[in-house]
């Protein structure tokens, strides 16, 4: 056989090879993804070395969450997902592989980890603690570059997360952080709201975000027209 025609047929080989390789390997990435594929289209998430960074800036936790997606007007649910809140970018977790991928967050209308729901506010999203006609109990985090940590001779780069909870009234909005936060913005339900917060031991330090909610909620109640 001509020598050039061989190199010619072994190319051939070759390329179909590798064309078959890689049609298996979009098959089994559409077969693993399935209908969420459009969920999935974005890049692979970085994350955060330990060998560079001192903390991560993730919601509450750096690992995965149950949760679910309403993107571009579907409904995807049984997702594995987690915040990053200076990004501003949601990450789900393909289901065997474990590829961690950015979510294009301009088609996300809303998203729940666990069973805490977020909404949008603005260009970032925000957790939903309590909601009815009058009022919103929400919970931002604003996460930024601190001062840079040195452990053991070495430097690391330094998330300084701050968490912030708002109640929205009337058109006004107010942080609360605290009893005494509360209290100074329902003045007139002030005894029988510290004698509510007493009876359900609520805690505003280590559970300060389900505090809030119970007795704002109950604020809400007691103070219908």
């Amino acid at each position: 056989m001509n020598r050039i025609i061989f190199i010619a047929l072994c190319c051939i080989c070759f390329c179909q090879g590798a064309v078959a390789q890689h049609q298996a390997t979009f098959d089994n990435y559409r077969e693993e993804v399935g209908g969420y594929a459009s969920l999935f289209r974005g890049k692979i998430e970085r994350g955060y070395s330990p060998y560079e960074y001192a903390n991560h800036p993730y919601w509450a936790k750096d690992s995965f969450y149950q949760g679910e997606v309403m993107y571009n007007g579907l409904l995807y649910t049984g997702l594995t997902l987690r915040y990053d809140t200076y990004l501003n970018c949601l990450i789900v977790q393909t289901p065997v592989r474990k590829v961690h991928v950015y979510v294009e967050m301009s088609g996300v209308e809303y998203f729940t980890l666990e069973k805490l729901r977020f909404v949008r506010h603005g260009e970032t999203f925000v957790a939903l603690h309590y909601e009815s006609p009058r009022m919103k109990l929400v919970q931002r985090m604003d996460c930024t570059f601190g001062n840079p940590i040195t452990k053991n001779n070495a430097s690391y780069k330094n998330f300084k997360c701050i968490s912030r909870y708002m109640l929205q009234r009337g058109g006004e909005s107010y942080e609360v952080k605290s009893l005494s936060s509360v209290l100074k913005l329902f003045p007139a339900e002030k005894k029988v709201l510290k004698q509510f917060a007493k009876e359900r031991r609520l805690d505003f330090k280590e559970n300060r975000g389900a505090s809030l909610a119970a007795i704002i909620a109950y604020a809400d109640r007691i103070t219908q027209p």
